[in-house]
Order: structure tokens, then sequence, then C-alpha cells
């Protein structure tokens, strides 16, 4: 037969859990409200990142270790209660150029990445000037003219501007736009514009913020127009495929991947080394390369 307890435990017991529970509440409330205790024991605010890749089955490292793993139908990775700091992201996929951030993170606040990730080996399928029937008659390749028509000089400025302010119109007036983003070259520098309202200023916009022996954030610094990148000979410039944050650009040297986030280190990948390529993107999807050989279309 089992003995009940005494009154005297059952009151020890009853102050314990009163005693816990006054302990704890207060601890998941701060956690749920985005604060942690720190190695010091004192309450310190939390952040996060937010990291995600259009290109699934990547490997998502912060600071060395291995976070996530993503698939085809999670392509987001997010990390919470991080100590406001400086964290280093890298994603990676086999046969793919690596993408590295150096992001800050800041108190009760989400940092966003949007890595890019380039094949290591394009793959360039050959468009042929004349194409075969099933009776083995030869015409002209539609496909091969329309590209064709894609390098014509005077095409590619009348894509942008009407042909009575060629004579007039400054560099700017040339750039290529993509949702409320436009990019364009001024002799060896590439520029960005944030179209948009300003108060809605995309952070590849903004300078890297900074944090203070506090942990609080000082002021970052955004603007609607930035400088990307500075190269010689610059060619071609445009938005990669399905991207308003990461551009192609061409130099006399080959065609090359870069982002308007300039957070260390800005990501610089070459697509296509040597000289003698140039390269058109046609309605925001499909990547067209031109060499001494002939016209291609790159698989990215």
């Amino acid at each position: 037969m089992i003995e009940p307890l005494s009154r005297t435990k059952r009151f020890i017991y009853l102050v314990v859990f009163i005693i816990l529970f006054l302990i704890l509440i207060p601890v998941v409330v701060l956690y749920s409200t985005g604060y942690t205790i720190s190695s010091n024991f004192t309450l310190e605010k939390t952040g996060g990142v937010y990291v995600y890749s259009t290109e699934p089955n990547v490997s998502i490292f912060i600071n060395g270790k291995l976070e996530r793993q993503t698939n085809s139908f999670q392509k987001g990775f997010f990390a919470s209660d991080l100590t406001p700091k400086q964290y280093v992201i890298k994603v990676q996929k086999d046969k793919f150029s690596d993408w590295n951030k150096t992001i800050i993170v800041l108190p009760q606040q989400v940092s966003e990445a949007y890595p890019f990730l380039i094949p290591n080996q394009v793959d360039m399928a050959t468009i042929t000037p004349r194409i075969a029937d099933s009776s083995g008659v030869t015409t002209t390749n539609p496909v091969y003219t329309a590209i064709a028509t894609l390098f014509d000089p005077l095409k590619i400025v009348t894509t942008h501007i009407s042909t009575s302010t060629i004579a007039t119109t400054s560099p700017e007036a040339l750039a290529v736009p993509h949702q409320k983003v436009k990019v364009w070259k001024e002799k060896d520098s590439i520029f960005a514009e944030w179209t948009g309202d300003p108060s809605d200023t995309p952070f590849y916009f903004c300078s890297q913020p900074v944090l203070l022996k506090t942990g609080d954030q000082a002021t970052s610094t955004c603007s609607t127009k930035i400088l990307v990148y500075k190269a010689a000979n610059l060619g071609t410039v445009d938005f990669y495929p399905g991207r308003n944050d990461v551009i192609l650009f061409g130099t006399k040297d080959g065609i090359y991947v870069t982002e308007l986030d300039m957070r260390p280190n800005q990501n610089i990948v070459t697509l296509l080394s040597g000289q003698g390529y140039d390269f058109r993107v046609s309605d925001g999807e499909q990547v067209f390369i031109k060499t001494s050989k002939g016209y291609f279309q790159a698989s990215l």
C-alpha cells in the first residue's frame, strides 16, 4: 500500500514548483522576445540571418559550421537567436562556385543574404544559321536571325531610347531596367540605381552597419545610386536571369558575374574566360553568347 505524502512534503514540493515557475517564466518570455543570456550571465538582445538560394541542394555554413542542407522545396534558411556580431556565411554546391559574405547581425533584426552560385562549367548550345526539315531541305534558322538581331548595335540603342535622342543621351539613359533597379556603364564603371520608393530601398543599396560596443546599431547609410564595379574595357552590362541584384558584364578578357551586395567580400565569378566574347540577355531569361565561331545559348 502506497503511503500518501505528508502535508509537509506536499508543501515543500509546492514551494519548489512555484519557485521554478517564477524563475523559468521570465526566461521563456525574454527568449521569445529576442533576448538570451550571454557568457557573462547578462541579458543580451539577439538577431538573426535569413539565407535564400535560388539554387537548390546547397550547403549553408555559418562561421564554418554546416547549418543547413537545402532541397528543391526548402531553399531558405533562418538562423535565429544569434549574438549581435560579425558572421561569415558560406554557401556551397558541388560543381558550382562558392559564395561567401561577411554579415553583421544586429539586435532584434534579421540580416538578409541572397547568394548566387554559377556552374563551374557552362554548357553552351550552338545556334546554327540553317536548319534542315524532315526531308533534308535546309532553310534559314529564324532563331539564328533573331539572335543576330540582338547583337545589332543599333538594336541595342533603340531598345531603351528612341533613335531621335541617340546623339544627346547620357550613358545612364541607356540603362537596363529590371524590377525597379537599373544598371549601366560609364567608361570603366558600372552603376546601379534603385527607382522605387526610397523607403523601400533594398539592403544591397546600403552600407554595412557597424556595431557599437554597447551592441547598438550605428547608422547605416543608404543610397539610391551606387557604384557596383570598376573594370577596364567594359562591354555589355545586363542583369543575370531571374535576379535584380546580380549582373553580368563583359570585358576584353571574358564575361563575369557579380552582385550589387557589396558587403565584404563582393563576389565576382568568371563565366567565360578569353577574348572575343560578347553576350545578350533575352527577355530577362535566356543568355546568348557571341564568339568568333558563331552564336551559342548558355545554360545557367
